[in-house]
Formats: structure tokens, sequence, C-alpha cells
């Protein structure tokens, strides 16, 4: 008897995968090369920072595999704000990619509202790495809807967009504790599983899994711990 062969979808969904878990185990071994040494400044400051620790905790360029999932991110193929194709720019700060005229009205915000850099020609650390794998255009975009924010003048200054980029800071310092990187959706997973017990601030917010019917659309919202927290999200925050 001729032997026995899998259905053609059938075969072309396990070579997409394979092929996938390929491209994941290659970036993965970028950024572990990246790595910083314990004992380092917050990753806030990293994410901030262009000459963030030694040397060779810094990619010349966006590392080739990372570059290749960040592509494949929902919205990535369009600026974030303006909408043009094929966007070579980063604001760190949101995870998101911008062309090139949106770049300088971000560095016009000056780097703790917008933290900008070159796909292809600024170097890169682990932490904004994974920022923006962690990060990406379809997800902020849909969060500001949540807040009627979108096509507002000044909404990076907002207390709503502060609220992101700080739970975007929290989720990648998480993801960095949690090892090497095993792509978004285990990041997800890591978002919601039980943590250790500890002394609680009251209104310290975290990065955890939509539940809502509000945001059930995406997996990759970033939602409040406490229901009794409100954003105030038209008012500008000083910058």
């Amino acid at each position: 008897m001729p032997p026995s062969s899998k259905p053609e979808d059938e075969t072309t969904l396990s070579e997409a995968t394979t092929c996938n878990d390929s491209l994941l185990q290659r970036a993965m071994l970028e950024l572990e090369a990246l790595r910083p040494l314990p004992a380092r400044i917050d990753d806030a400051d990293e994410l901030n920072c262009p000459n963030y620790g030694y040397q060779n905790d810094f990619a010349d360029r966006f590392p080739i595999a990372c570059l290749d999932i960040l592509k494949t991110i929902k919205g990535n193929t369009a600026c974030v704000d303006c909408g043009r194709a094929n966007p070579d720019w980063a604001s760190v700060s949101y995870g998101t990619l911008i062309c090139l005229q949106c770049s300088g009205r971000h560095r016009s915000l000056g780097v703790k509202v917008s933290f900008v850099r070159s796909i292809s020609m600024d170097s890169w650390s682990h932490a904004q790495i994974l920022a923006m794998l962690e990060g990406g255009n379809d997800q902020l975009k849909k969060f500001l809807q949540r807040h009627s924010l979108q096509g507002k003048d000044d909404l990076y200054k907002t207390k709503a967009a502060r609220f992101y980029r700080e739970q975007l800071t929290l989720h990648v310092s998480r993801v960095c504790e949690n090892g090497e990187y095993k792509g978004r959706d285990a990041s997800r997973r890591l978002s919601t599983s039980p943590k250790r017990k500890s002394k609680k601030r009251r209104s310290r917010p975290k990065v955890v899994e939509s539940s809502s019917t509000e945001a059930s659309s995406t997996d990759d919202s970033i939602e409040t711990e406490s229901c009794n927290e409100k954003l105030d999200a038209v008012t500008v925050v000083p910058a």
C-alpha cells in the first residue's frame, strides 16, 4: 500500500508552524546575546537611554529575526500616526512604528514622552527590542480608541498615554525577568499567571490580558489592576 499523506492544508499549516518556531528561536538567540548583566539600572531608564549599559549590550541595528517578527505584528505595515506605508522609525515608549516625518514630531515631545529610534540606523538594547515585540501599532490604536483619543492634539501627553507607556515598561520588565523570549502568546499568558504575594501598593496598575467585553477583540490590551482606578484620558500631562 502507498504511504498515507496528510491533507495539503494540514501540511501547509505544519510547515508554517515550523517556520514560525524557527524564526522565534532565532529571535530568542538574538535577544539573549543582548541580555544585560544582573544588577543594572531600572528598565525604564534603559528604554529611554540611547547609551545605556556596556557597548556589547547593544545591537548595531534592529536584529534580523526580531525585525521579521516585528513586521508581522498587526498594524506595523503603516505609520501609527499618519498611515504612511513601510515606517522605518519607532517610538520605543509605545512599541510602535512611525514614519520619518512623524518621528520628528515625536522627538519634539521629549524622550520622557516618546523615545525615538531608527530601525535601520540606531543601536538597540535588549529591553528596547522587547518593547517593540510586545507593543504594536494596532494595539496602541485600539487603546486610544477606547479612550476616545485618536486624532486628538497632544494625545501623547495625556494621562492615558502615560499610563500605556508605564504599563508597557512594566510588562517588558516582567517578560525580561521570565528568561528566554517565547513570543507574544507566551507573554500574554505570563501577564495573567499568578504572582507571588507581596506588599501591595494601593493604586499600582499592572499589565494583564483584557477580559472586558469592551476590549474582547484583542488579547493585547492593557488594563488597570483595580476597577476603582479611573483614567482622565483627556487631561494633558505636563511634559
